[in-house]
């Protein structure tokens, strides 16, 4: 008996200790890889390299490779920090996403111009760009495979009439746009196996990404040598929408072959993109606040899957919150300054692979527990539930049903006013409570009726029963009792 109970434990053990070992790289192994940007704290200390080996299987070196670290003054290289990320890439077997090559900030001033400050001639800015740019392909193309070679070269919005779409940097005021094809050649010379990518911020706002599409099909049309769009994706709780990041994806796509979102982190306030001033973040976070940010990321997430033909991998932009450029106030990452996993986390990595695709019939009928003539919010028969809220001046609204029980339902602003939603997933059968949190406000649907639950007055909903004929009540003949 002994020995047969022992046996019976020791399967159920491993398999634990197996699934404990699993990582958001082994939960999309089906999709695409799965990223981090480093620092060389994050490669030195054994507690962070645990989560980096078990989470991820593509690395970026956050700074170490960018132009000024590598090569502060001409002609005198610094492979200091950016061996050490390398290094620990090899030894572990991961390759690495090269940035950047070229960039307008975290550059040395060598690169563009004299030492009075005059802009140098074309010709001297290629051969510095050419020199610098093959030096470090070269000595890392044995681990890196691809790069970045130019980032953040197009405009931001607003782009007014008769100004370029492109950022007036002073590369592009020595050769135009013609700086960022020779880019891309002289890349191409050094690693011709290499993926190469244009990468920029707000890579989703309808207008610049229509700007980025231009240029990258500017630079297809003239032969250049790019192979895909790197989508920054620094994004908040409350947008881009889906929708957004949706359309964007369907646009590069039909330019390029490969689409990477290269430094992934949503923060818990209203700032986005790649700007360099930013809100310093709060000094505590709620859980409403926490379940926009689940929201966002599973949402976001949902979108990529749907796009794994064409979306290769997801970087984010380093290991935890302690780390992120952000600030830890910012709260934009899975891991928290502790390197534990949030609720954000779990929600990423345990989906369910049979909802992406699922088909929600349209046969929503109002709940019988709601106000005398409110059509919301509404039942189907599969058991989803779909809420209506008008909070015109409201910037979130959560209904507290759905998500696997963990958060809510996040709704969304219509154009005129309203917040709609309609849960993940269906709900199990019969009665349930819920209330709505309103900008971190508490309230009761005005669409129900009210019950006592939970210690307090709160909303209820019906999903209908497929059994519920039986139980209903009727007047049924009888004979004498």
């Amino acid at each position: 008996m002994k020995k047969r109970i022992l046996s019976v434990l020791t399967v159920p053990l491993s398999m634990c200790a197996a699934m404990s070992a699993q990582g958001l790289k082994d939960a999309y192994k089906d999709y695409f890889k799965i990223g981090v940007a480093v620092n060389n704290r994050n490669v030195a200390d054994p507690d962070q390299i645990k989560v980096v080996l078990r989470e991820f299987n593509s690395i970026t070196a956050e700074n170490a490779m960018k132009p000024q670290p590598t090569e502060p003054k001409k002609g005198e290289f610094n492979w200091e920090d950016a061996d050490k990320i390398a290094d620990f890439c090899r030894a572990n077997g991961i390759k690495m996403r090269g940035h950047t090559l070229m960039w307008h900030s975290q550059i040395g001033s060598w690169m563009y111009q004299d030492e009075k400050g005059n802009l140098l001639s074309k010709e001297e800015f290629y051969a510095n760009m050419k020199h610098h740019i093959q030096a470090i392909v070269n000595r890392y193309k044995d681990v890196v495979y691809c790069w970045d070679v130019v980032n953040e070269a197009v405009a931001d919005s607003p782009v007014y009439p008769g100004r370029p779409e492109l950022r007036n940097s002073p590369m592009y005021q020595i050769a135009g746009e013609e700086f960022i094809y020779k880019a891309f050649e002289y890349a191409h010379e050094a690693d011709p196996d290499a993926l190469l990518f244009y990468n920029d911020y707000n890579d989703a706002e309808p207008a610049k990404s229509q700007r980025i599409y231009n240029l990258v099909k500017r630079m297809k049309d003239a032969g250049v040598p790019i192979d895909g769009i790197g989508m920054q994706a620094h994004y908040n709780v409350y947008g881009p929408t889906m929708k957004e990041v949706d359309d964007a994806i369907k646009l590069y796509s039909t330019v390029v072959d490969h689409i990477h979102l290269t430094e992934l982190d949503i923060r818990i306030n209203e700032d986005m993109g790649g700007g360099l001033r930013f809100n310093q973040g709060q000094a505590t976070v709620s859980d409403w606040e926490r379940t926009l940010q689940q929201d966002q990321y599973v949402q976001l997430f949902k979108v990529l899957r749907k796009h794994k033909d064409v979306i290769d991998c997801v970087t984010f932009w380093n290991v935890s919150d302690k780390d992120s450029w952000l600030g830890v106030r910012n709260y934009p990452l899975l891991f928290d300054e502790n390197y534990k996993p949030k609720q954000a986390y779990n929600a990423v990595k345990n989906f369910d692979p049979k909802m992406d695709n699922a088909v929600i019939l349209e046969d929503f009928k109002p709940s019988e527990l709601n106000q005398p003539g409110q059509e919301y919010p509404m039942v189907n028969s599969q058991g989803y539930a779909r809420f209506k809220v008008n909070a015109p001046k409201a910037t979130s609204v959560i209904v507290s049903l759905g998500l696997g029980g963990s958060g809510g339902t996040v709704l969304h602003k219509a154009e005129d006013g309203s917040w709609m939603g309609t849960t993940d997933g269906p709900m199990d059968e019969g009665f349930h409570y819920y209330h709505l949190t309103i900008d971190g406000g508490v309230f009761n649907d005005p669409g129900t009726n009210n019950y006592y639950g939970s210690t307090r007055w709160e909303s209820g909903i019906e999903i209908p029963a497929h059994d519920a004929d039986f139980y209903a009540m009727k007047n049924v003949p009888h004979g004498n009792v």
